[in-house]
């Protein structure tokens, strides 16, 4: 959120979350792109300027409780399993030993 990314955790909440949560995300999301705006006009735009960490509480802690982060990954882990499988067939070589270990990377990599 910080870099004004709508990213599948939280469409995940939004779809989870009650409408009073919908709007609290969408009120910060709303005071994000206004404060980006605004330091792009002035030239400057540092992430870290846009929210602030108590800001973007409230966000986390709803990410958090729909699991937006945790079913991310659990089918960001079933697509690689599944790439896995169509490329099985094919004989062992460095690209398909390429194509396995960036897999493995996107899924084994932190946040």
């Amino acid at each position: 959120m910080r870099e004004g990314k709508v990213t599948l955790p939280l469409l995940l909440t939004l779809k989870r979350g009650t409408a009073a949560e919908r709007d609290a995300i969408g009120a910060v999301l709303k005071t994000a792109a206004q404060r980006a705006a605004e330091l792009q006009a002035d030239g400057v735009i540092a992430v870290d300027q846009v929210l602030e960490d108590r800001e973007l509480a409230p966000v986390v802690e709803l990410v958090q409780r729909y699991h937006g982060i945790a079913d991310t990954n659990r089918r960001a882990r079933e697509h690689v399993a599944r790439a896995a499988e169509s490329i099985a067939p094919f004989p062992d070589g460095p690209s398909k030993s390429a194509l396995l270990a960036a897999a493995d990377y996107a899924v084994g990599r932190e946040s």
